[in-house]
């Protein structure tokens, strides 16, 4: 098998919805390990793989909602996104989803850059924003997320950008690093376990 990419779904629709039925995702890696992408303990990341074997057992989403500043923080990403583009001058492509060689984790980035790298935009509020600036580090709270997205593409590099408008964009490029996605591999590997012994337990 090889990584697939859902370039014809659409983020945030049913279809992409099912995609993540049953199987960690980049943006929720931060319930399975620590911002040293070491394996959490304790109920949070027990609570997200009980959410994942509900998922397979009855075919639903365990958290699907929208509302009126998730789609205002979507409408100002897009307008970071466009931003970035004429900055660099480079485009920025798209995919709906990103499923993994094994096929049992994935991500939905913001953005391809390229053949091998990937984009994260985020757009937080004006202190954290500037924190990002003065410490021109990326962010612990998103390091599970960027470099699992390198784990499950496979890429070579991810660009991780905070936008404010009116602010200078915060943008670094993290390198994929094998020591970091051999740490991921091995966070899995235990969710993965515990979400097999689960699923076996309550099937019919």
């Amino acid at each position: 098998m090889s990584v697939q990419y859902f370039d014809h779904i659409e983020q945030r629709s049913i279809q992409w919805a099912k995609l993540h039925l049953g199987i960690p995702t980049a943006s929720g890696f931060d319930k399975i390990m620590t911002p040293l992408l070491k394996a959490r303990t304790g109920e949070q990341p027990r609570t997200y793989m009980l959410e994942k074997v509900a998922e397979t057992l009855t075919g639903l989403p365990a958290q699907f909602f929208s509302s009126f500043a998730t789609d205002q923080g979507i409408a100002l990403e897009q307008e970071g996104q466009v931003a970035w583009q004429i900055k660099h001058e480079q485009q920025i492509g798209y995919t709906g989803f990103i499923l993994s060689e094994d096929g049992r984790c994935g991500c939905s980035p913001d953005g391809l850059i390229g053949d091998d790298a990937g984009f994260e935009l985020k757009c937080p509020g004006t202190a954290n924003h500037m924190k990002y600036l003065e410490d021109g580090i990326l962010p612990k709270d998103y390091a599970a997320q960027v470099h699992g997205s390198l784990y499950v593409s496979q890429r070579k590099r991810w660009h991780f950008c905070s936008y404010h408008r009116g602010l200078p964009f915060f943008e670094i490029v993290v390198e994929r690093d094998e020591e970091i996605m051999a740490d991921i591999r091995e966070c899995l590997q235990g969710f993965y376990q515990s979400y097999d012994r689960t699923l076996e337990k309550y099937s019919p």
